[in-house]
């Protein structure tokens, strides 16, 4: 990325964002900041303290983790468009999960004080967390479901349309691109 990348315009996009007043968007504004990764750069440990929602500007990131044994397992792919993280925020507790990018990006974080006084000062922001943990609970039901009854291509195929969640990842065009193995194994 040669640009810093737009947080206000990240912001005034996000679904949640019209419901505010202009008191709340002033202070979204002044304490949300942005931090850019390289490709394959960890942008939360496992167990790092739940200090911020996070939003994804630009890029894609991984939510995964890896066992005692050594092995790794993604939760989620998180497209550029998408907030994601609100559970860890709300409990407080150590993120169970580690993000990683998978591409250069660049993540908006949004301090969990602010966080938590939006969820307590605006009703329209506060419908629009239940809503997006009622599409993540959704999802990660379907999930299970598809893991238990289906076969390897149906999971693959559900894994895939995953990303385009309009609910979860409202940023993400419908179309997949081919990109090079070399370039996805950086």
């Amino acid at each position: 990325m040669t640009d810093p990348p737009d947080l206000r315009r990240f912001l005034e996009a996000s679904a949640w964002w019209t419901g505010l007043s202009e008191d709340k968007m002033e202070r979204v504004h002044r304490e949300a900041f942005v931090r850019s990764y390289q490709a394959g750069a960890t942008v939360c440990a496992r167990g790092s303290p739940s200090l911020h929602w996070l939003g994804a500007i630009e890029g894609i990131l991984k939510v995964d983790t890896v066992s005692i044994d050594g092995r790794s397992t993604t939760f989620a792919g998180v497209p550029a468009g998408a907030w994601f993280g609100e559970g860890a925020v709300l409990k407080g507790e150590p993120r169970p999960y580690a993000v990683v990018a998978i591409r250069d990006s660049a993540v908006a974080f949004l301090p969990r004080a602010t966080f938590l006084w939006l969820i307590d000062e605006s009703r329209p922001f506060s419908r629009w967390v239940i809503d997006q943990l009622n599409a993540r609970l959704g999802h990660y039901v379907a999930l299970i479901e598809s893991f238990r009854f289906q076969d390897a291509t149906a999971r693959v195929a559900y894994c895939l349309s995953e990303l385009f969640n309009p609910q979860l990842f409202p940023g993400t065009e419908p179309r997949l691109v081919r990109h090079p193995i070399n370039e996805l194994n950086k």
